[in-house]
């Protein structure tokens, strides 16, 4: 009997062999598909942490160039201007210049006009202003090198940003004069492709006597022989008091935009936009606010402004020339 129980456990045993190396299978099946879990899950959080530094280096990097600003609608009060040269914060009246550059000669300011607000600074003194281009060993090329530029000479950058267009190579395109010598011959040509062209371009320049001005390219050559700085861009904003006649007022071609003009009084006013705009409205700031006779375009999207004054901390850029401040550290 004990024989034929042992018989039958054994022939019970043998059915159930396939369906325990079945159960075996399946059970190491799951195993590896665990494995297989822990290891997506790690990749996972491998990739989340690679996503997260990319991010952080986006955002790093993102520090250096010129962004569209959104400004909530109850900080765009229309045509304000507010100060922060020497520690002011107070908002003025449109006529505020004749009392705002103090002794040190400048000023710095924000200004919401037409529902853009502005990044400005007016220079009384226009020896204070210099164009650069490269040294002995390079083109300079951003923002930041002429801020190491300030510091090997003892100076503190003031202000700065990106002077006429250029080529490719970063050369200048059109005029450029640095220190009395010529290193780029003025551009005539009349018809061609892009902002530069549109016409009438002009010229911003420095005389040896230290008076600043913006004149059209035309006009240049009454002005050739007493030059000491000098770039040209194109178009001209303001000419003799006016709007460039080409620029149309609902225009909705609109780019961030940067600029040089002339107050009556001979006053450099350099602004940028934090704000997409036309080319309208950014004549007209020139006009209407500063009362500028000429107004000089210097560049659209790609444009930068050292102001650090203002919190404006803008360092990067690819460029050509460059127009900059650099005063002595006070001791």
């Amino acid at each position: 009997m004990k024989f034929k129980n042992t018989l039958a456990l054994c022939a019970a045993s043998l059915l159930l062999l396939p369906s325990c190396a079945t159960l075996y299978k399946k059970s190491t099946l799951f195993q590896e598909q665990e494995e297989t879990i822990k290891t997506l899950s790690s990749d996972k959080k491998g990739l989340e942490e690679e996503v997260g530094q990319l991010r952080e280096k986006l955002a790093q990097a993102a520090k250096d160039t010129v962004r569209e600003t959104v400004v909530p609608p109850e900080m765009l009060v229309e045509d304000t201007i507010q100060a922060a040269q020497a520690g002011s914060d107070s908002i003025l009246a449109p006529s505020f210049l004749d009392g705002l550059v103090g002794k040190e000669g400048w000023a710095a300011m924000k200004l919401t006009y037409r529902g853009a607000i502005f990044d400005i600074l007016a220079v009384e003194d226009a020896t204070d202003i210099q164009l650069f281009w490269k040294d002995e060993k390079e083109i300079f090329g951003n923002l930041q090198r002429l801020k190491k530029l300030a510091e090997r000479e003892d100076k503190q950058l003031i202000f700065a940003t990106n002077a006429g267009m250029y080529k490719p190579d970063r050369s200048p395109q059109g005029l450029y004069v640095e220190n009395g010598e010529e290193l780029a011959p003025l551009d005539t040509i009349e018809e061609a492709f892009g902002n530069f062209y549109l016409q009438p371009n002009g010229v911003f320049l420095i005389e040896k006597g230290g008076a600043s001005r913006v004149v059209t390219t035309e006009e240049y050559e009454n002005y050739r022989d007493r030059v000491l700085f000098a770039t040209q861009s194109g178009p001209m904003a303001v000419i003799g008091g006016q709007i460039n006649p080409k620029f149309n007022e609902p225009s909705p071609n609109v780019n961030i935009r940067s600029g040089v003009g002339v107050d009556p009084k001979g006053r450099t006013i350099f602004l940028i936009s934090n704000q997409k705009i036309n080319l309208y409205t950014f004549g007209s700031i020139f006009k209407e606010v500063f009362q500028c006779r000429n107004a000089l375009y210097l560049d659209g999207a790609i444009s930068l402004m050292y102001l650090p004054v203002l919190g404006r901390q803008d360092l990067g850029g690819d460029f050509g020339p460059l127009i900059g401040i650099m005063k002595s550290r006070k001791r």
